[in-house]
């Protein structure tokens, strides 16, 4: 898992990438949820690499990003290539992020921006 992650960095870095294509977008932060918005949502697997004594930055390895929009995600690690719905989506990524040594999984970050036209 963390090597499909190799390259990913702090979340920041997505906000900053989005402003510099012109999207507005809005950061919602220090999360810890399973709910999805329409944007894209940053998914922390949980394990051993997250919690109290841990540094911040090895929970990044074992991070992934989703797009949302009207209850159908994109989401290239547990069903890559086409949109599907939220329904199909959550036993999909349930069945990853249950893989030793992850644990689960939940939602640190939204970003919500308005559509391109």
């Amino acid at each position: 898992m963390a090597e499909e992650a190799a390259g990913l960095d702090e979340p920041s870095m997505l906000e900053y990438l989005l402003k510099e294509l012109g999207v507005k977008v809005q950061r919602t932060y220090g999360l810890r949820t399973r709910e999805l918005r329409n944007g894209i949502c940053r998914v922390q697997f949980e394990g051993p690499w997250i919690g109290v004594g841990k540094a911040v930055a090895e929970g990044y390895k074992y991070t992934h990003y989703v797009a949302v929009r009207d209850g159908w995600v994109l989401c290239t690690v547990a069903t890559p290539h086409h949109w599907v719905p939220e329904g199909v989506w959550r036993p999909a990524i349930g069945r990853f992020a249950n893989t030793e040594p992850a644990t689960g999984w939940h939602v640190t970050h939204w970003y919500e921006f308005e559509p391109l036209t």
